[in-house]
């Protein structure tokens, strides 16, 4: 059974690791969002990370999952 847990921890690090250059790359542009406020600047960033077809949370969210299996 210890070998089967270590393949799922190995597998929740790729799954986790392969998250990053998706998100650096969806997140490119980020800083030019500019809005007057604090609640408008974040609405604006969360519309921009939101709407951006490049972030893709599923890797990351795939990895969580596996991991909560475990325990």
């Amino acid at each position: 059974c210890a070998a089967g847990e270590a393949a799922a921890l190995v597998l929740v690090a790729v799954l986790w690791g392969s998250t990053g250059p998706f998100l650096r790359t969806g997140a490119a542009g980020l800083e030019e969002v500019w809005c007057q406020g604090r609640l408008q600047q974040l609405l604006a960033e969360i519309r921009f990370l939101g709407l951006n077809y490049k972030v893709r949370p599923g890797p990351g969210q795939g990895g969580s999952g596996v991991s909560n299996c475990l325990w």
